[in-house]
């Protein structure tokens, strides 16, 4: 369907079309409903999906201080084949809890990873989750301070933010072992960088 600069309905529209109050839409679509009749919120539902109303989400993030957007900032992982798995899982538990991602791509560069923090900060995001291509130290700007934030991937040496790290020694370890138990005597190993 091409987009349409036409004027989206209004929670006023939604009122007047369901013979009700806007603060009655207000409580029936946030459903904070509570002493309104089953037959007044049908009416209200009715209006809502014969004029195809959709709430505000900026209105909605003013009242609540909330946007209701996670951002993902990364030095190469969303151009990797390999971390797809990753974004897909942080996509579908934001997407269950009512959130978006905002997903950035610095290639790694400092200047545009800056940027973008501020970009997402600018943008009220409620939270940051900042990636790396590979587990590695990483100096972060320290807006991430100032947000709920949480690395992915790599870590800061005074663990000063909660990071989600693989355990790539006991990793490395286990298969080792695996081998060795096998009866495997020459062992490889092979690092993709």
């Amino acid at each position: 369907m091409p987009y349409s600069k036409k004027k989206r309905p209004s929670m006023y529209d939604v009122a007047n079309l369901a013979g009700v109050s806007q603060t009655t839409v207000s409580l029936v679509i946030n459903r904070s409903d509570a002493g309104i009749s089953k037959e007044t919120q049908d009416r209200v539902w009715a209006a809502v999906d014969k004029l195809g109303y959709r709430p505000n989400i900026l209105a909605r993030g003013l009242a609540s201080s909330r946007t209701y957007t996670i951002g993902i900032i990364s030095d190469q992982i969303i151009t990797t084949p390999l971390a797809v798995q990753m974004i897909q899982g942080a996509q579908d538990c934001a997407w269950e809890n009512g959130f978006i991602l905002l997903t950035i791509n610095t290639n790694g560069n400092p200047k545009m990873r800056d940027a973008a923090l501020i970009a997402m900060v600018d943008r009220h995001v409620d939270g940051i989750v900042y990636a790396s291509m590979y587990h590695r130290e990483v100096h972060p700007h320290n807006i991430l301070y100032d947000f709920p934030s949480v690395l992915l991937d790599c870590y800061l040496a005074d663990q000063s933010l909660p990071s989600v790290v693989p355990d790539e020694v006991l990793g490395g370890q286990m298969a080792t072992e695996f081998l060795l138990s096998k009866g495997h005597r020459r062992v490889g190993m092979l690092n993709f960088a």
